[in-house]
């Protein structure tokens, strides 16, 4: 879990994601958003990032969110390509009577083996 700020925050509790293999060729990227209650809506935004030998690229996007809900979870597969290595940047969010309230949680890099 990454606590993070999270006490400055007034309904996000807590957020994490996680990084899979799901085949020789896609990812599955994790993630979960906890509120401290129901909120008026609550989501996670996606974005699968490869390392290039030198720095992060953006290689994919996705997002998922619910309503009148004090937590969510989703799972995103992602078509990767073998012999890199990626990671996920999600940023997990919730808006509860006009505030507006998130957090941004790194995985651990996977290595797509050829």
């Amino acid at each position: 879990m990454n606590s993070m700020n999270l006490m400055a925050n007034k309904y996000l509790s807590s957020y994490y994601s996680s990084i899979s293999k799901a085949s020789s060729s896609q990812v599955n990227v994790f993630g979960s958003t906890t509120a401290g209650q129901t909120v008026d809506s609550i989501g996670i935004q996606f974005v699968l990032q490869r390392w290039t030998g030198t720095t992060w690229v953006d290689a994919g996007g996705a997002s998922d969110n619910g309503t009148n809900k004090a937590s969510h979870t989703a799972t995103k597969t992602f078509s990767v390509t073998q012999g890199y290595y990626y990671r996920a940047k999600t940023t997990h969010w919730i808006n509860e009577n006009g505030t507006y309230e998130e957090g941004t949680y790194f995985t651990s890099s996977l290595l797509v083996e050829k």
